[in-house]
C-alpha cells in the first residue's frame, strides 16, 4: 500500500469481507491483504483474524514470484509502515507550523542524519497531502489517541487545494 491509507482495492476488499461477515454471520476464512508498493522490494502481508497459515504461505510465494519479500503482520489500522510514517509526517508538519524549522531543513535532517532518500515533508508531497490527511484521520478515528490528531496546518493546506506534487504545490512547488 502506498502512502498512508488503504488503496481503493483494499477498501473494496475490506468492505466486501465485512459485508460477507454481516450477511452470513461467519467470518471469511481465507482473507489477507497485500500492501504492495510497486517500487519497494518488501511488502506487508496483512493477516486477517481467520486467515490460515497455508493462505499466508501462498501469498508469500506469490510475492516471491514477483521478486518481493513478504513480511506477515497482524491486521491493525495503518499496518506497520503507514502507522509509523504518518506519525512522523504529522509531527514534521507540527514542527513546521510551530516555526521550529523550515521544510527544507526538516527534510535535509532526515536525509542526512538518517539516510532517508526523502524527508517526511517531501514524502508527504509525493503521497499527496489529502491522502496523508485522510490516513491520519483514519488512525485518529480508530485509536482515539491524541498522538494521531492531524496538524491544523495540514488541514489548512488541504482545504486550500495544496496537495503536493499532484496539485503542483504542497510543502514545495512543482513545475507542471
Amino acid at each position: 500500500m502506498t502512502g498512508g491509507k488503504k488503496s481503493v482495492a483494499e477498501r473494496i476488499i475490506y468492505g466486501a469481507l465485512e459485508a460477507m461477515e454481516k450477511k452470513t454471520g461467519k467470518p471469511p476464512m481465507e482473507a489477507f491483504t497485500l500492501a504492495i508498493d510497486n517500487v519497494k522490494p518488501m511488502v506487508e502481508v496483512i493477516r486477517a483474524y481467520h486467515t490460515s497459515a497455508a493462505t499466508m504461505e501462498r501469498a508469500k510465494q506469490l510475492l516471491a514470484q514477483m521478486g518481493k519479500e513478504g513480511v506477515v503482520i497482524n491486521d491493525s489500522s495503518g499496518f506497520v509502515t503507514n502507522r509509523v510514517m504518518m506519525l512522523t509526517v504529522n509531527e514534521a508538519i507540527f514542527l513546521l507550523q510551530e516555526g521550529v524549522s523550515t521544510a527544507e531543513d526538516i527534510d535535509r535532517l532526515f536525509r542526512q542524519c538518517f539516510g532517508h532518500k526523502m524527508g517526511p515533508l517531501e514524502t508527504a508531497d509525493l503521497i499527496g497531502l489529502d491522502t496523508v490527511l485522510l490516513s491520519i484521520e483514519v488512525l485518529y478515528n480508530n485509536f482515539r489517541e491524541s498522538k494521531y490528531r492531524p496538524c491544523p496546518l495540514l488541514q489548512k493546506m488541504v482545504d486550500a487545494g495544496l496537495f503536493g506534487r499532484k496539485s503542483g504545490q504542497g510543502f514545495y512547488r512543482y513545475d507542471a
